[in-house]
């Protein structure tokens, strides 16, 4: 049996996203912002800046997630791969200098905004720079290592964190900003009746628990195998979720989780790949997956399974990420990179069903895509009233002339119609077309 995993409890539960930015990495040196909806996507052409705008959220999921205290930034983990800072940090206009500097930010729907910046040395360590929780009041609570000490108490008063019984002290006998990890909190010692107590303040811990409730699901999901390591499973996932895939299924199966594995069936069944899955012990460390052999049930069929590498890289490609749709939770963010790789163009239609059926459960998706054909399903959902236009954030990703990512969003009206949408996908398609049949043909 797949030991479940227990995951870190917050303090507040996580709350909704609305927004995130990226300044000063790679391509989006002025500063990239993205709406996030149930379902946002990504697109636009080759090396735009889709990936790496969401690889500073997946370097602080990794380096959150890490066993050991890795610094403030692991820039080379599970999720991306960096071995110098100076791989990821933006060029200046002029392009002979780099930033030394990068920063993200996270909207919420309570119109809060939390800030950070982190600033690189010429060894890649990095140093927080600087962090900010702003209020919808438009207060704001500003941390840095410069902060006096009745500053920093004035402010951790202000945020109405400090138990009723100690809010009547005066400035406290001591103060502290601490480095935990990615980010920057407050310890301070009170003088009491009772003897002196510190009191901790981080405004992370609820602004950005999502990170590591993060499930992300990268463009290659591994090759498909005879048998898969057994993984402890709960509702977070440290680092690229495909390894979790067949211990979960076990975990269902040895749960009798039934409405998990019906979606699972339902989403493969769309897609057009197989009708059943099924997943064996394989001596005590690891599992075997099965699936049908043919796309829907034949009579006296129900033993004729084959095991993954015995069918299209489609199916172990895909079958990660509908297993990753019906773990997470309400409100939990996955991120899927290429969804429709090795999937056939009807495969990549259906996907759209499957994506529009996890957003109603409220789970939320970042997707990047190349896929045209995704796209329309995703219009064609949205006309047949099936989402509607504020569940869909459609965000296209070009580079200018200097090379820097901008971004375009597509405001849609409830028939899926994204209005000024940049020339690509289905004009490429169409030119083609008219290209073809333009050409004289040999009797």
């Amino acid at each position: 049996m797949a030991p479940e995993r227990t995951p870190r409890k917050n303090s507040r539960a996580t709350r909704e996203l609305t927004s995130l930015t990226v300044k000063g990495f790679k391509s989006h040196l002025a500063g990239t912002t993205v709406r996030v909806r149930p379902l946002t996507i990504l697109a636009g052409a080759n090396s735009a800046g889709k990936s790496s705008f969401m690889h500073p959220f997946l370097m602080l999921k990794q380096t959150l997630e890490e066993g050991f205290d890795p610094g403030v930034l692991k820039i080379q983990g599970a999720n991306v791969q960096y071995t110098d800072a100076i791989q990821f940090l933006s060029r200046s206009k002029n392009k002979k200098k780099r930033t030394q500097t990068f920063s993200i930010a996270c909207g919420f729907q309570d119109g809060r905004t939390f800030e950070v910046g982190y600033t690189f040395d010429n060894k890649s360590t990095a140093t927080i720079d600087s962090q900010r929780l702003l209020l919808a009041d438009d207060r704001q609570i500003e941390f840095n290592s410069k902060l006096a000490l009745e500053d920093l108490w004035s402010i951790i008063r202000g945020a109405s964190v400090i138990r009723t019984a100690y809010s009547d002290a005066k400035v406290p006998l001591a103060a502290a900003i601490r480095v935990e990890r990615c980010f920057l909190s407050a310890n301070v010692t009170l003088r009491v009746p009772e003897g002196p107590v510190i009191e901790s303040y981080s405004p992370a811990t609820a602004e950005m628990s999502w990170i590591q409730q993060l499930i992300h699901l990268p463009g290659w999901r591994g090759n498909p195998e005879r048998t898969y390591e057994r993984a402890a499973v709960g509702s977070v996932f440290p680092g690229q979720f495909h390894n979790y895939t067949a211990s979960l299924l076990q975990h269902w199966v040895e749960n009798q989780s039934k409405d998990n594995l019906e979606r699972v069936a339902q989403d493969l069944k769309e897609l057009g790949l197989t009708w059943k899955i099924d997943v064996k012990a394989a001596g005590h460390t690891k599992l075997t997956i099965r699936v049908g052999r043919t796309p829907s049930a034949l009579k006296s069929g129900a033993l004729d399974l084959v095991e993954l590498p015995d069918v299209g890289f489609g199916v172990s490609q895909v079958l990660p990420l509908v297993v990753a749709l019906s773990a997470a939770q309400r409100g939990q963010l996955i991120y899927i990179e290429q969804p429709e790789i090795h999937l056939h163009p009807r495969a990549q239609i259906a996907l759209g069903a499957v994506f529009q059926r996890a957003a109603a459960r409220g789970v939320r998706l970042i997707i990047e895509t190349h896929s045209a054909l995704l796209l329309r399903s995703i219009q064609l959902r949205m006309a047949r009233r099936e989402l509607a236009p504020d569940q869909v954030s459609l965000n296209w990703f070009h580079r200018d002339d200097n090379g820097f990512t901008e971004v375009t969003s597509g405001k849609m009206d409830a028939n899926g119609a994204w209005g000024d949408w940049p020339e690509d996908f289905g004009e490429l398609d169409l030119g083609l077309d008219n290209e073809y049949l333009s050409l004289p043909f040999v009797e």
